[in-house]
């Protein structure tokens, strides 16, 4: 089985001694999440009730040169990772989220897809952000490095200055979704944490098309893990990505 970074056809991120491809399939369209409003409930019923839709869509984003995957860790999304990265034989690039409903379990399903990271959900996180130390050992031992996503950056990233933490995943988009009342304020509080940042929410729910969201995300975040929900979009969201992330100093 070859490495992702051997069939990675864009630029690549360094993450606590790895090399990750700055681009990630993320799966929240797989499991309907709200975000998506009227869409929600479709994009359930495409995906989550007929797995073999998220493997296509797994393989397709591979063969376009970007083996890397957003895992939220529901176990027909872990299973359709397992059954796409068989498929296209490629050791598949994976960072995942626990703490949807059994953490631990949830960490159990990454570190078998081999997860190079693992992050602590947003609504643990925005709550109380000291409880990511609980979870942080039993990641570290997997393996993986250790992140927080969080929903509400403005508010949770100044608790989290204390933590031991290798990366952060957060809303970053060019028109401010879920980015706070002054979201330039919420960037430079990212930045100052001094781990890569990995934007969530980066079409804003596809509010924006993906050349001017990745035009804006380019010179400010490490890397991007984008909803997807078909092969159209895959085609011109991984388009944007090797057009706008290149090396070009500040984080490369």
């Amino acid at each position: 089985m070859r490495s992702y970074v051997d069939a990675c056809d864009v630029e690549l991120f360094e993450l606590k001694g790895r090399e990750l491809p700055v681009a990630m399939l993320g799966t929240s369209p797989f499991c309907g999440a709200g975000q998506f409003g009227p869409r929600a409930e479709l994009y359930y019923r495409t995906f989550y009730e007929h797995p073999q839709n998220m493997v296509r869509l797994i393989v397709a984003s591979t063969e376009l040169g970007v083996p890397a995957v957003h895992v939220v860790a529901y176990p027909r999304i872990c299973w359709a990772v397992a059954e796409a990265s068989r498929a296209c034989d490629i050791k598949l690039c994976v960072l995942g989220t626990i703490g949807l409903l059994d953490p631990m379990d949830e960490l159990k399903r990454l570190l078998s897809l081999g997860a190079v990271g693992v992050a602590v959900h947003a609504d643990i996180v925005d709550r109380d952000p000291s409880s990511v130390e609980r979870y942080a050992a039993a990641i570290r031992d997997g393996g993986a490095a250790v992140g927080v996503a969080t929903h509400r950056p403005w508010k949770t990233l100044s608790r989290i200055r204390g933590l031991d933490l290798d990366f952060v995943m957060a809303p970053v988009n060019k028109s401010g979704y879920m980015m706070g009342p002054r979201p330039g304020e919420t960037l430079e509080l990212l930045r100052s944490l001094k781990v890569p940042i990995i934007a969530i929410k980066p079409l804003a729910a596809g509010e924006l098309r993906p050349g001017e969201a990745l035009e804006f995300l380019r010179s400010r975040v490490d890397a991007v893990a984008v909803g997807i929900a078909s092969e159209e979009e895959l085609i011109e969201t991984w388009r944007a990505v090797k057009e706008n992330f290149t090396r070009r100093g500040g984080t490369w």
